[in-house]
């Protein structure tokens, strides 16, 4: 009961702003436009996005659509529907609802955190629709259907590059347990979304979502303008740019994401209830899970050139989703 409570209170709060409000940022353009095109048999990738409020508008972006096809693929039955930023509400639902399912000590905690702090509606995150997708294949994983976990996982990886630096933790799981086939529809429902936008611009595909955000001037740590009226960059290359004048080299967040990466992968951490040693093959999906959020906390720093603050949902999920798995009594058939 309470939790239907906190639910209906979440919907409703995110559907008088998306009512009462107009677009907080730029990427509603982004998915109105993209969603017009791909009704029109077009691709967004290479395409000039127009209508943007200046001050909302992200320089040299105009002709960049930076994300992967399944988001404006997800976002276009709302807008049919009237306002793409629904779409923004269902995916929040969408996880609250699947944080709530784990049934466990502190699932409605956990839920509750994330449903009454309704940020990505006022200002859209098209990452959302990538972590309801995650959250929903750990869900269904939980539950044994492994078969549409993977192909959740499949979709969320054709939505958001950030999406994929939980790859290694997925693919390493998969690979103890020897479950190649299952990793296998991941990346074959990836590619059969991808490929064909791949196909018809390879060259402004590549530009849209690997090149643009990589090569892009950063921006100092602290900056006037955007949405808040201040902006920063909080990330590797914002602290060089403003110490030295130069972002931090390609070659160095790489190498340094790499090393935080092993770290989270190898590292040994706490001997698990039963078993022999505490190495990553042997934690629960629950350790996986914490392990995944403490990387990507610190992949979103070292990565980008220009750091936004939305980046750091993804791990703030992914911790929400360790919380709720908690106590986990008896064990599940995927831990």
């Amino acid at each position: 009961m309470l939790f239907c409570l906190v639910f209906l209170a979440g919907l409703l709060f995110r559907i008088y702003l998306v009512v009462a409000f107009q677009p907080g940022n730029d990427i509603y353009y982004y998915n109105t436009q993209a969603a017009q095109l791909i009704l029109q048999g077009a691709s967004p990738y290479g395409h000039l996005f127009t209508g943007i409020p200046p001050e909302l508008a992200t320089p040299g972006a105009q002709n960049v659509f930076t994300y992967l096809p399944f988001t404006a693929l997800y976002f276009l039955p709302f807008y049919l529907l009237g306002d793409v930023r629904f779409g923004v509400v269902a995916a929040d639902m969408l996880i609250g609802l699947c944080l709530f399912q784990f049934g466990r000590r502190w699932s409605l905690v956990a839920s509750a955190a994330f449903l009454l702090v309704p940020i990505s509606t006022r200002y859209a995150n098209n990452l959302v629709p990538a972590l309801a997708l995650v959250v929903l294949s750990v869900a269904l994983g939980q539950r044994g259907r492994r078969l549409l976990s993977s192909l959740s996982l499949g979709l969320a990886l054709a939505s958001s590059v950030l999406v994929w630096l939980l790859v290694p933790f997925f693919v390493y799981r998969y690979l103890k347990r020897r479950e190649l086939r299952t990793a296998l529809v991941s990346f074959a429902t990836f590619a059969a979304i991808c490929v064909p936008f791949f196909v018809s611009a390879p060259r402004e595909f590549l530009y849209d979502v690997l090149s643009y955000q990589f090569g892009r001037q950063p921006a100092p740590l602290f900056a006037f303008g955007g949405s808040f009226g201040i902006q920063t960059n909080a990330s590797l290359s914002g602290l060089l740019f403003t110490m030295t004048g130069q972002p931090a080299p390609l070659i160095l967040r790489g190498a340094l994401t790499l090393l935080l990466l092993g770290a989270c992968l190898f590292l040994r951490g706490p001997r698990p209830s039963g078993g022999r040693d505490g190495r990553f093959a042997e934690l629960p999906m629950s350790s996986l899970l914490l392990r995944a959020a403490t990387f990507t906390a610190g992949a979103v720093i070292l990565l980008p050139s220009t750091l936004f603050l939305i980046y750091f949902e993804l791990p703030v999920v992914l911790l929400l989703c360790w919380i709720a798995m908690l106590d986990s009594g008896a064990p599940s058939r995927y831990s």
